[in-house]
């Protein structure tokens, strides 16, 4: 569940490394070289220990783009954040729904680029803003939508949020399979991790059901 983030650091070093001007030189093209041969590596380990394509598509995706389709990843980002910032600095579940124009924005600019993280990331914030204001069907079908996106690369955030998200929507409807499942997939996220604290958290919670 931590692979994603060490492979990311190298496309993201690739991208940064280009948007600097190093492909106009030698030593900064060997570097970008460098950079995303170590990115698809690691892609592929993770890859043939996890028995498919799934790292090795997302960095072979990530540096097909071009320069039109890099400028809108970074402006998803961008907005991103700025939703990000806006849901974090909200005091009530009202000033939450601030964030969601700048996310949907976001999921926008993501999807075209086959930006798996960045529409996991979207949707599982705009789920949590959609459920704080009491918009439970739309935001279990919100999370559903991170959580498989999510799944698809292993994001471990947009995952974990999501079904706790969806757990907590099917204990309020006295739902217990449906919750039980969520937290059985939380801990199985725990196992994978060697989180023995989080694992029993989950533990708990699955014996008070």
């Amino acid at each position: 569940w931590n692979i994603l983030g060490y492979i990311d650091k190298h496309c993201e070093g690739w991208l940064a490394l280009l948007e600097s001007g190093a492909d106009q030189t030698p030593e900064g093209k060997a570097k970008m070289a460098e950079m995303q041969a170590k990115g698809l590596k690691l892609a592929t380990l993770a890859d043939n220990a996890l028995g498919d394509t799934r790292f090795t598509s997302y960095v072979t995706n990530f540096y097909s783009w071009n320069a039109e389709q890099r400028k809108s990843f970074r402006e998803g980002q961008d907005l991103f954040r700025k939703g990000s910032q806006l849901f974090d600095e909200a005091k009530t579940p009202q000033e939450a729904q601030y964030a969601m124009t700048s996310l949907q924005q976001s999921l926008e600019h993501s999807r075209p680029l086959s930006d798996t993280w960045g529409q996991s990331m979207a949707l599982s914030l705009m789920g949590r803003v959609q459920k704080a204001n009491g918009m439970i069907d739309v935001a279990f079908g919100t999370m559903a939508q991170a959580r498989e996106l999510g799944r698809a690369i292993r994001v471990l955030s947009s995952v974990w949020d999501a079904l706790a998200v969806q757990y907590e929507i099917a204990v309020a409807r006295k739902q217990y399979q449906p919750a039980r499942t969520a937290l059985q997939e939380q801990y199985l996220i725990t196992v994978g991790l060697k989180d023995e604290g989080a694992g029993m958290m989950v533990t708990a919670e699955l014996v008070g059901l």
